[in-house]
């Protein structure tokens, strides 16, 4: 009986491995067939942009007021400012906002370093 039992056990293991190895292999198989497919597509090709008859005579400059400098707090508390452009600006959730960065080191604040 212990011998059966080993047995059965044995074969079902290697008919689990089994199992597992063809649904890998075709796995692979449907993503080489994606992959040819997106290969071989053809993109329309874009039709050039229409020229603007007109010129902008000037760009306009951005004004200091319409800049905003975000202030927040870390998770050891340190109040740090972000500028626009920088890494985390976009993800920040403004405590206190700024026109300039006088004035957020003036309130205590640091520059992000990144």
């Amino acid at each position: 009986m212990k011998t059966f039992l080993r047995i059965s056990t044995y074969v079902a293991f290697v008919f689990g491995g089994i199992i597992a190895l063809l649904w890998y292999v075709s796995s692979l198989q449907q993503k080489r067939k994606a992959m040819d497919h997106f290969q071989t597509l053809t993109l329309p090709v874009p039709k050039e942009a229409p020229v603007p008859e007109e010129e902008p005579e000037e760009l306009l400059p951005i004004e200091a007021a319409e800049i905003v400098i975000k202030g927040n707090r870390n998770s050891k508390g340190e109040r740090i400012y972000h500028l626009p452009g920088g890494q985390y600006y976009h993800r920040v959730t403004p405590v206190e906002t700024f026109s300039s960065e006088e004035e957020a080191q003036g309130k205590g604040y640091r520059k992000s370093k990144r």
